[in-house]
């Protein structure tokens, strides 16, 4: 997986005896990835904090696979997991690892978080940097294809811009953050096509060519970013 919003924390624990510290440079090499960081932890203290955490009866935590959303935050010791898997004998409290389901996870997790990232290009001619807000719900399919269109088009207009994700999961929050259907795409506030209906909670149709569509195309958003040159 390729996403830059993905940190990986490696934590190595002696389990099987050996040449510790030499094992654990060895396996580091073979991931090299700038996400990715490395941990010894010679005296297991991870492993028996974690082992409070998830409630298990071994004597340590180790072998253990967990996802984390955005928001979390320890102070002295980790909190449960959002998500977790293993490769333990006997334990029960959650499934045992299967790759393609811990990527399927994860990649729901990512689907769902409210991010903040910058699309990296020029400036602005007016120097300011534009707020464009992408809302949806994941049962609209069509939210992919029209996030595909946005980066496109703010990348061929060489417009930097905050780009923020909005996961519209309930009709409350569509309520709260004047959802007007999904997908729906927001420059500084504004509607993509100035649309100032009251909150909807479904999924919405444009008018691209005098015909109605799933999404807005590339080239009429960057018609609307041209305005903001």
């Amino acid at each position: 997986m390729t996403d830059d919003r993905v940190r990986v924390y490696v934590i190595w624990d002696p389990i099987f005896g050996g040449d510790f510290d030499g094992a654990a440079k060895r396996l580091s090499k073979s991931f090299p990835d700038k996400r990715i960081s490395y941990f010894k932890d010679p005296d297991s203290l991870a492993g028996t904090l974690w082992k409070s955490v998830l409630k298990l009866d071994n004597d340590i935590a180790w072998d253990v696979y967990f996802l984390y959303g955005a928001v979390a935050k320890w102070d002295h010791e980790p909190t449960q997991p959002d998500f977790w898997m293993h490769q333990l004998y006997g334990v029960t409290k959650a499934p045992l690892f299967n790759e393609s389901v811990f990527k399927a996870k994860l990649k729901e997790m990512l689907s769902t978080m409210e991010e903040k990232s910058s699309t990296v290009s020029t400036r602005d001619t007016k120097g300011k940097k534009l707020k464009v807000e992408f809302l949806y719900f994941k049962n609209c399919p069509s939210h992919k294809q029209a996030l595909e269109n946005l980066k496109a088009a703010l990348r061929e207009t060489h417009i930097k811009a905050d780009l923020v994700l909005i996961n519209v999961d309930s009709p409350e929050k569509a309520e709260k953050v004047g959802f007007l259907g999904s997908p729906s795409i927001r420059i500084n506030g504004e509607d993509l096509e100035g649309r100032t209906d009251a909150p909807n909670y479904s999924c919405r149709l444009y008018h691209v060519n005098g015909k109605p569509a799933l999404t807005p195309g590339k080239e009429r958003i960057m018609e609307k970013l041209a305005a903001y040159k």
